[in-house]
């Protein structure tokens, strides 16, 4: 075997262990007398932010991408820059990932090694997903979808279906490396909140959090996930227990993906968040996949009205979430309104709408307003979807365009359930701003979201399908 032969030996055998994020095959390469002495520290770098290292990985990947550009080894050039991208979103700071990880999807693109430059298009996907963007994570990761090699697979699943796309993905069977049970783990988990199982969501998540015990890098995700649809767990990351208290409406940013999947909520309904409230109990929000955990036979579920204000649910959630303290009647008529209350004026208003929140509640619980001061009363355990979390149009748009490149506005309006002419309009100011771009296709126009940083691999651009 000849040098070439054992240095695409080293680089294969490197990024099967990188793309399972196998630790403890990582610190063998890291060991070996075999590898070059740049892929050793590479495979430490590695190592670390598996280990949950962030720090330790970012500084030794800058010094390894220095060393690689020393070199003139732009593969290892690229796998720093991605590396380092990966660590500064570990570490928080996603303002400096986004650059980091656009920066090496242009060198992958540019100098057109095909391995790397994937792995830095997978980094890119991940980082547009945890700062919120789920459309484009999606339009990235279908493009690698077709030729990635099978040391991709786990992670390019993992990736797509945290970005709620309902492809059935590439599991590995039998593996006992944590991330591959990660994977299916996570894959069970969505599959048995989409049918409504409880018993099946409970124990995938139990095989979920077991193996996102061994992997730090995942382990933030996976809690945020669990927690946000459990009313069992006490949420621990902050921005998770504000939502899920009604002290924010935007779900946490790497959860805008995964929260559009249909879960077992009405397939009628488009919220995202419904507040779970029982007599005695302190209420809390949970996500439409948290509907597989509801026990449906002792819960009064309120349907979410065709009205776009959705103001008799928001009245209801923002009381039932207040607690038996209730609302000052302005705080709540903000709320419904969305703007300031001045009594002489909007008064028999808010008299209206009370009226109509009792009456959407119903026998469920009574609403009482005394004093300028509103709570509600419950009578039985209720689930009622909450208006402030449901996702904003656009985004809808947008991630209906990712799912069907090259969709009419007729298909995309059908996929999101809003009239024609709404999504025309909207479609036009998403692609007036450059959020997506419209091409002509017969006689009408056809929309798909483009990235300002990816374009397809090389290989995908260039080559046919495999025989």
């Amino acid at each position: 075997m000849g040098r070439g032969d054992d240095t695409e030996d080293e680089h294969a055998a490197l990024r099967d262990a990188v793309l399972a994020f196998d630790a403890t095959r990582l610190e063998e390469l890291s060991a070996s007398g075999r590898c070059s002495e740049p892929r050793r520290r590479f495979a430490a770098a590695w190592a670390a932010i598996v280990a949950g290292d962030a720090a330790g990985a970012a500084a030794e990947a800058e010094a390894l991408e220095a060393r690689g550009r020393r070199d003139g080894d732009a593969a290892l050039v690229i796998e720093c820059a991605a590396l380092r991208a990966l660590a500064e979103a570990t570490g928080g700071d996603l303002a400096e990932a986004t650059a980091l990880a656009r920066r090496a999807s242009r060198m992958g693109r540019t100098e057109a090694i095909f391995e790397p430059e994937c792995l830095a298009h997978l980094v890119l996907a991940r980082i547009r997903r945890l700062t919120g963007y789920p459309h484009l994570a999606t339009r990235i990761l279908r493009s690698l979808w077709a030729r990635t090699p099978s040391r991709f697979y786990g992670w390019l699943s993992w990736e797509l279906w945290m970005a709620g796309a309902r492809e059935e993905g590439f599991l590995l069977p039998g593996s006992r490396l944590p991330f591959h049970r990660a994977a299916a783990a996570l894959y069970a988990l969505l599959d048995a909140a989409d049918e409504g199982s409880a018993a099946g969501y409970r124990e995938a998540a139990a095989a979920l959090e077991a193996a996102a015990a061994e992997l730090p890098l995942f382990t933030d995700e996976v809690r945020a996930l669990l927690d946000a649809n459990d009313r069992a767990r006490a949420p621990q990351a902050r921005d998770v227990a504000d939502w899920c208290a009604g002290r924010a409406h935007d779900a946490p940013a790497a959860l805008h993906g995964v929260l559009t999947r249909e879960g077992a909520a009405p397939a009628d309904e488009s919220a995202i968040a419904y507040v779970h409230a029982a007599p005695g109990a302190r209420a809390r929000r949970i996500t439409r996949l948290g509907w597989a955990l509801v026990e449906s036979s002792g819960v009064h579920a309120l349907p979410q009205s065709r009205r776009k204000q959705g103001r008799n649910e928001t009245i209801a959630a923002a009381l039932a979430l207040a607690g038996p303290e209730g609302l000052h009647e302005a705080t709540l008529f903000e709320m419904a309104y969305e703007f300031r209350y001045i009594p002489e004026t909007h008064g028999s208003s808010f008299g209206v709408a009370m009226h109509r929140a009792r009456k959407y509640v119903g026998d469920a619980g009574v609403i009482h307003h005394e004093a300028a001061r509103v709570w509600l009363e419950l009578r039985a355990p209720v689930l009622i979807p909450d208006p402030r979390c449901k996702k904003p149009l656009q985004d809808r748009l947008l991630c209906a365009i990712a799912d069907q490149r090259g969709a009419s506005p007729r298909d995309i309006a059908q996929a999101v359930g809003v009239s024609l002419r709404i999504a025309q309009a909207t479609l036009a100011s998403l692609s007036a701003d450059g959020s997506c771009v419209a091409r002509k296709q017969g006689r009408e126009l056809v929309y798909e979201v483009e990235d300002t940083t990816f374009s397809e691999p090389t290989r995908l651009r260039n080559v046919g399908p495999e025989p």
